[in-house]
């Protein structure tokens, strides 16, 4: 059986897709799709496996052992049901939110945490998908998630330590690969498939599914600048952290560095990232262009006779004459130096 592990991130349409799969659910399934989501993870089914490494004490690990023993037996009855696939999707498997906000690093712990998870999949192929965003846009998420939960507003100095801490997208996906080595790892940009739930799933699973029932494109959207100064108290948000109707905390200063960041990433994943991972990017294909008709001489064919074609000689006449004379022109053409590759009158 085939397995898709969905890791987010955060504040990459997660919820938007774990909408779509829910409200698909029973189509997908007779197609010999099943998923497990938040809902089922969080539950008991991965019980003990969501603990920070740090604090992880030997009930801890027991309760993860556990948890991987009752996920390859569900593996294992649902691929005796007939189940071909299985996405498991929660981005918190790759670390907690809060935690990024607090260490000012993007998962730092994704290794620990998911080689926890390596038994678990033995025997099976295992295909993870991750999508990515721009830096100073998954940060602010997360922010704004915090400031609405009734937290501070960052300060400058936050603001700082989240624009020059070291940890990018490329290492967050060597940290996959590490953990998981027999994956294969697929990539995809937040901002080009945000509004585009199947063609993730696509991505995600390596394969087309028939789905039915629309829904909202883009759940759990980032708070709006209203929102966050009702939670604030405040009358109104700062007007130079407003862009576009969206709240950015961020200065122009940090962004060029978070965008920079942000290109570089681009730039490795597209040059083949080490081999660890393969790149969607999710823009739309041209059509592919027509096959060009293949030559067919029509000399001595068909009732027209033979193509008349010009003399050669007379081309290479034709074209001399009308060439630009290097040397002021002349009526001798056979005096004459002409000016080569050149397509206008010299002076003499």
């Amino acid at each position: 059986m085939e397995i898709a592990l969905h890791l987010g991130a955060h504040g990459c349409a997660s919820t938007s897709f774990h909408t779509y799969l829910r409200a698909n659910d029973a189509g997908l399934l007779r197609q010999g799709l099943a998923c497990k989501l938040p809902d089922a993870t969080r539950s008991g089914w991965m019980g003990g496996l969501f603990r920070h490494p740090a604090q992880i004490t030997l009930a801890d690990e027991m309760r993860g052992r556990r948890a991987v023993g009752r996920m390859r037996l569900s593996f294992a009855l649902a691929q005796r049901a007939g189940i071909r696939q299985l996405v498991i999707s929660d981005p918190d498997l790759l670390g907690r939110r809060r935690e990024n906000l607090s260490a000012t690093a993007l998962y730092p712990l994704a290794s620990e945490r998911l080689i926890r998870l390596h038994d678990a999949f033995a025997g099976h192929r295992l295909r993870i998908g991750l999508s990515i965003r721009s830096p100073e846009d998954y940060w602010t998420f997360c922010l704004a998630r915090e400031v609405v939960q009734g937290r501070a507003a960052p300060g400058v100095d936050l603001l700082d330590r989240l624009t020059t801490q070291p940890r990018r997208w490329r290492h967050v996906i060597r940290d996959l690969k590490r953990a998981l080595p027999e994956a294969e790892i697929v990539v995809w940009p937040f901002e080009r498939l945000m509004g585009r739930p199947d063609h993730q799933l696509q991505l995600l699973t390596g394969q087309s599914w028939s789905a039915w029932d629309a829904v909202d494109s883009w759940a759990r959207r980032s708070p709006t600048p209203a929102r966050l100064a009702a939670a604030t108290g405040t009358s109104a948000p700062d007007a130079a952290a407003v862009t576009q109707e969206r709240w950015m905390p961020f200065d122009a200063e940090h962004r060029r560095v978070l965008r920079a960041e942000y290109r570089r990433d681009l730039a490795w994943l597209k040059a083949g990232a080490q081999g660890f991972a393969r790149w969607c990017d999710g823009a739309p294909r041209p059509a592919p262009a027509a096959a060009p008709v293949p030559f067919k001489s029509k000399r001595n064919s068909g009732p027209q006779g033979p193509e008349t074609r010009p003399d050669r000689a007379e081309v290479i006449h034709a074209a001399t004459q009308n060439a630009a004379l290097f040397g002021g022109r002349s009526n001798d053409i056979r005096h004459s130096r002409i000016e080569k590759g050149v397509g206008r009158a010299g002076t003499g």
